[in-house]
């Protein structure tokens, strides 16, 4: 099983340019096998919508500072490092016209010698749609549409489309990945929409903040979904991310509680036990001490023992 960590550019505690690629560096040498980051474009300064992952500290922190674009982030990390996998968790990807998308995520996958998986989602906040003049009813079906052109976009010289949404006749987008037939396509969430994404156009489930029984019972309502429509039930890889409780990126290092590292070491052996493909942490370590920080827990959870 692969262990990940996911990490944000939000510029509080020191989390500036130099020190994100500074920590991708660090994740690499530490020995987890990929990095990931989210995307949040805007947010309106006052609001308390809750997350439903329980990230409401990163959220606050969001709508003071903004946050750094995902795409530039994980261009930053390929140019220094060489064998990590390189992550969105998640691209919203009814919120950038799909032409944008396939060639951003392409350029990364070609700067980085192919170790980039595309994690994407439908999105949760709607003032985010609503500010960047979208609709955020839609974004359901939006956001499949857009899946389905971005695939045709990166196997195709010249696209021709023809949907809901978008109507394009020969398109032509570049670069083209260098991973074939294109950069897996994790889809995230934990809802019946998102097992139907993945058989219609995904490669894998990217779930997040639910327990090892849960996602036994979701692995098994998306292998009988990928049956269902002729599909291996097998094919689809399953990825699933663990907050640090109550952790944020104003975190210091006299907040670092490590029961919650023992607490992220059993989840991680029951997602093992249940044939999980890869666990992503959402640690928010302190800037302060991150490498150090870093290597402790990777010991506390294991990392040696799930390679």
């Amino acid at each position: 099983m692969r262990l990940g960590i996911a990490e944000v550019g939000i510029e509080i505690n020191g989390r500036d340019g130099a020190w994100f690629v500074e920590a991708a560096r660090t994740i690499e040498h530490v020995g987890f096998d990929s990095v990931w980051v989210p995307q949040r474009i805007v947010s309106r300064s006052l609001g308390d919508d809750p997350h439903p992952y329980g990230a409401d500290r990163d959220v606050a922190n969001m709508r003071r500072h903004g946050a750094f674009d995902s795409i530039a982030s994980l261009a930053a990390a390929a140019a220094v490092t060489s064998r990590i996998r390189l992550g969105t968790y998640v691209d919203l990807t009814a919120l950038r016209h799909p032409f944008i998308t396939a060639q951003q995520v392409a350029t990364v996958d070609q700067l980085s010698n192919g170790r980039v998986n595309f994690g994407m989602g439908s999105g949760w906040y709607e003032d985010e749609f609503t500010l960047l003049g979208s609709d955020f009813a839609d974004r359901g079906p939006r956001v499949t549409e857009y899946l389905q052109l971005i695939k045709a976009l990166w196997t195709t010289d010249t696209t021709t489309f023809h949907g809901n949404f978008i109507d394009v006749e020969r398109a032509v987008v570049g670069p083209k990945p260098v991973q074939l037939p294109h950069p897996p396509i994790l889809v995230g969430g934990n809802s019946p929409a998102t097992l139907s994404r993945i058989v219609a156009a995904g490669d894998g489930w990217l779930g997040y903040g639910i327990g090892p029984d849960e996602i036994a019972r979701i692995m098994e309502r998306l292998r009988e979904k990928m049956a269902a429509a002729g599909r291996d039930p097998d094919a689809a890889s399953v990825t699933i991310g663990w907050r640090m409780p109550g952790g944020g990126v104003d975190m210091t290092p006299d907040e670092i509680d490590r029961d919650h590292w023992k607490a992220a070491a059993e989840f991680t052996a029951g997602c093992a036990a249940i044939g999980v493909d890869e666990v992503i942490f959402t640690t928010r370590l302190p800037p302060d001490g991150y490498a150090d920080h870093l290597g402790g827990f990777a010991d506390t959870v294991g990392l040696d023992g799930y390679h």
